[in-house]
């Protein structure tokens, strides 16, 4: 059995410093620590932009914080979709090289997708992507093992990519006594979701996001489960169990190289502690602690 299976966006992260002069850079400026969305011309052109100045490697927010998990030493798995292409063969490889079992679909159609993250001069990021082939997730692509699991963690980038199917695996995860994990990925996302997440959230045990995010859910008036983490960047984080926010204090990071992945991480740091059965004070410093780790780092997990 596995300890968490994770169901997210496979995608492939480009990862550039972002450039004043070039196309859409006050956009891409505005959107600092969001999500800046553009159409599939307006991405295309952004990737020529920086074509040879960036640096790649395997993304997807899920797939980061399972893959830390994994060299953590949890029994860990991941399902999304690739495209047959080098991209596909390259965010598979990275579920390999971590320990990570691998549940990947391919689409003979669709292109694996793609994430741009720019990198500003206080490190902080702006993402923009494409998902290609991990919108087409079907029922057909989900293997028997996939609920074989005691935990199930799920992101809103791709369940509003795949929301009926979502929907429906939640379900029967509750039904197999699965505890359910979510993160909100961004708050536009959210906004967009607003007439299904009252029905989801509610089923959700654990909700990761930042402030953005969960300003979004409480303007939307959607009622949150009993256990949160909110990211607060600098600031640290916050906790809300039975309806009460506390905040908490953030470590100290020796070096910081880009803030991608660093959400993911101290997901990762809290779900390790809380699946070890730590109490909660523990899993807050873990996820500081694994956030700080990554921060340090090029990739966005441990490896």
């Amino acid at each position: 059995m596995f300890d968490i299976v994770g169901i997210g966006n496979a995608v492939v992260d480009r990862t550039v410093y972002y450039d004043t002069n070039k196309a859409h850079s006050m956009d891409i400026y505005q959107q600092k620590g969001r999500y800046f969305s553009t159409t599939s011309t307006e991405y295309e052109q952004l990737q020529h932009l920086y074509e040879y100045n960036w640096s790649i490697c395997a993304g997807g927010s899920v797939a980061n914080s399972i893959r830390t998990l994994s060299t953590l030493g949890f029994n860990t798995a991941f399902l999304g979709k690739i495209g047959l292409d080098e991209e596909g063969k390259f965010f598979e490889n990275s579920l390999i090289d971590t320990g990570v079992h691998s549940f990947l679909a391919k689409s003979k159609i669709y292109s694996t997708g793609s994430c741009m993250i720019f990198v500003h001069e206080d490190k902080e990021r702006t993402i923009c992507g494409k998902a290609g082939a991990s919108k087409t997730l079907s029922e057909e692509d989900i293997p028997e093992e996939f609920f074989n699991t005691k935990a199930l963690f799920f992101e809103l980038y791709n369940l509003k990519s795949c929301l009926n199917l979502s929907f429906e695996l939640i379900k029967k995860a509750k039904q197999k006594n699965c505890r359910i994990f979510l993160t909100l990925s961004d708050s536009q996302m959210i906004y967009q979701l607003k007439d299904s997440l009252p029905g989801i959230i509610p089923l959700v045990d654990v909700l990761f996001g930042n402030e953005y995010e969960f300003k979004a859910l409480e303007e939307l008036k959607i009622m949150l489960p009993l256990l949160c983490f909110k990211t607060k960047g600098a600031q640290g984080s916050a906790i809300l169990k039975n309806g009460i926010w506390t905040d908490c204090a953030t470590l100290r990071c020796k070096k910081i190289i880009n803030t991608n992945g660093a959400g993911d991480a101290y997901a990762a740091g809290v779900i390790a502690g809380l699946l070890r059965k730590k109490n909660l004070t523990e899993c807050l410093k873990f996820g500081h602690n694994i956030s700080c780790q990554v921060l340090g780092r090029m990739e966005p997990y441990l490896a």
